[in-house]
């Protein structure tokens, strides 16, 4: 085996190894992201249509709620998206 013939077998090797990696990366975005809570099972009629005044996440979408969004928001649930509930 020469030296040329050692690069390439090891360079094969490598290719394989990235091919498998990004496979299992696409499969990974494929799969389905699961929702973080039921609309309904999180707000009642308490809840607050305002604007965010502090940053946060959504408990519909699980989102980064950004200060000046218009949000739904109940003390002691938590805020979502207006567009979410």
């Amino acid at each position: 085996m020469t030296k040329l013939d050692s690069i390439e077998h090891k360079l094969d090797v490598l290719i394989s190894k990235f091919d498998l990696f990004i496979q299992g990366q696409v499969q990974k975005r494929a799969e389905p992201q699961p929702q973080i809570q039921q609309v309904s099972r999180i707000f009642t009629d308490r809840a607050k249509h305002v604007i965010a005044r502090y940053p946060g996440r959504c408990k519909v979408c699980g989102e980064a709620i950004n200060v000046g969004e218009p949000i739904v928001f109940e003390a002691g649930k938590g805020a979502a998206h207006e567009t979410c509930v």
